[in-house]
């Protein structure tokens, strides 16, 4: 109770966080409450504080959340998950290297946060040598992952991983039965989140894909963190073969 109490007295101050106006731009429904930790506090303090302020968070969200309570996210370490990309992609600049590290740390940051996830894993994009009538002029192969096996190779025309390499955008789904041409590489995947890593010239030239085994399974505050990541290997990693072209069967 005195850590609630503690949480609560955060709210003394009526004072609009800094950047406010460029969340509530991001965010598809405008808050009616805004909860924010000062910034003047420890790093060990605001990580305390945020695990209360997170739920409490959560009651604001709506009578239709609160009553199915496996819809509120708790936030994953963004922090220690960036500080860990760049400290495992510094010491070599092979991008297949990279994202296998990455995959790893991705996953851990989620399932330290007990959060459900059962995919997170890299598709490079590659040049097709043999393209078929329908095809694109590319083709998604699968890279490292951490999670079940999955698709080996995704058309570029199908699926929520073609979208966002077609329209170089983020793809946040809630619910991937709803997304048209959803391809269920593994039958549990209900939301899915896909964040192109794009190179020196705005190409896309990978893609980080997560899979969830819930509805709604990604934040916002997530996309913000995933974006970032590719940010980072992207300009850590040389991608000099990945364009080389693949032969399909």
């Amino acid at each position: 109770m005195a850590q609630l109490s503690a949480a609560l007295g955060l709210f003394a101050s009526a004072e609009a966080p800094a950047g406010l106006e460029a969340l509530l731009k991001e965010e598809k429904n405008k808050p009616v409450v805004v909860l924010s930790l000062p910034q003047e506090i420890e790093r060990k303090q605001q990580r305390e504080q945020e695990k209360l302020l997170v739920p409490l968070a959560f009651l604001f969200r709506g009578r239709d959340d609160i009553t199915e309570l496996p819809n509120y996210l708790s936030p994953i370490d963004a922090e220690e998950l960036l500080g860990d990309v760049v400290a495992f992609t510094t010491s070599q600049r092979d991008y297949v290297a990279n994202a296998a590290n990455v995959s790893s740390i991705i996953w851990h940051a989620f399932v330290e946060a007990k959060r459900a996830i059962n995919w997170a894993g890299f598709y490079f994009v590659r040049p097709l040598a043999n393209p078929k009538e329908t095809d694109h002029a590319r083709i998604l192969i699968l890279g490292p992952f951490m999670g079940k096996p999955a698709c080996s190779r995704i058309r570029l025309q199908s699926g929520v991983c073609g979208a966002a390499a077609l329209t170089r955008t983020v793809q946040r789904i809630a619910d991937v039965h709803q997304f048209p041409g959803h391809i269920a590489c593994d039958g549990a995947s209900e939301s899915e989140l896909v964040v192109p890593v794009l190179d020196k010239q705005g190409e896309v030239i990978a893609l980080i894909d997560l899979d969830c085994p819930q509805k709604n399974g990604f934040s916002a505050d997530d996309e913000r963190s995933l974006v970032e990541v590719a940010r980072l290997i992207s300009e850590a990693s040389d991608w000099h073969n990945v364009d080389l072209p693949y032969s399909q069967p």
